[in-house]
């Protein structure tokens, strides 16, 4: 009987290390976890140091969260990853993106493609279509709606309104905000202290105001 028992509890805690489904898994730090980094959680995915999973639809929360899906929340003390987030993410420190939809609230962020709000001090992005507010330094390679920073906005393409006390583009189809703005290719407008258009504005510089038709 006393064989039959520890055999019982052996399947059954191996059938917990290797589920593909559960609706809470506790960590605190792979491999040592109620469940192993293949899970697919629906419900809680708690970890004390760090959290990995496959998929997560809910609540992903802990010092260090990492998932390949990310639905509905994900909250890290320090550092958020995700190869694709939808919902929000948030860490004091650091949040990296593949993919994602939603709110992105972070010290640092670095995402690939994301439709939807970007926030923190630094931001960075290969495409975002939505809104990006920066505190110090905001960059995407192309921006399909607003960019706010407090100092820099960097931008390859930008289609919409970039605001920051310096705006930096390559090519600028709409309006650019602030002290010192700068485009290679313009159609819109520049308003600022100096507006620079390198190549076919009214004139390539101005004061307080310029524009270019492309």
């Amino acid at each position: 009987m006393k064989r039959l028992l520890i055999c019982l509890c052996s399947v059954f805690l191996f059938q917990m290390a290797f589920a593909l489904t559960t609706p809470l898994k506790i960590s605190v730090i792979p491999p040592v976890a109620l469940f192993n980094s293949s899970a697919n959680v629906i419900g809680a995915d708690i970890g004390l140091i760090l959290t990995r999973s496959r998929s997560v639809i809910g609540a992903q929360a802990g010092l260090v969260c990492e998932a390949e899906y990310s639905y509905i929340c994900q909250y890290a003390v320090c550092y958020a990853k995700a190869k694709n987030a939808y919902g929000f993410q948030y860490a004091l420190g650091y949040v990296k993106i593949e993919k994602g939809y939603g709110l992105v609230m972070t010290m640092v962020s670095n995402v690939g493609t994301y439709t939807g709000i970007q926030f923190g001090e630094v931001g960075y992005a290969d495409k975002t279509v939505g809104v990006q507010i920066s505190g110090i330094y905001g960059c995407t390679k192309e921006l399909r709606g607003v960019l706010y920073t407090g100092f820099y906005a960097k931008t390859d393409k930008l289609y919409g309104i970039s605001f920051g006390c310096v705006n930096i583009t390559r090519e600028a189809y709409g309006v650019q905000l602030g002290l010192y703005n700068y485009a290679e290719t313009l159609k819109g407008v520049q308003i600022g202290l100096i507006n620079v258009v390198r190549k076919n504005g009214v004139l390539p510089v101005m004061i307080g105001i310029n524009a270019g038709f492309k």
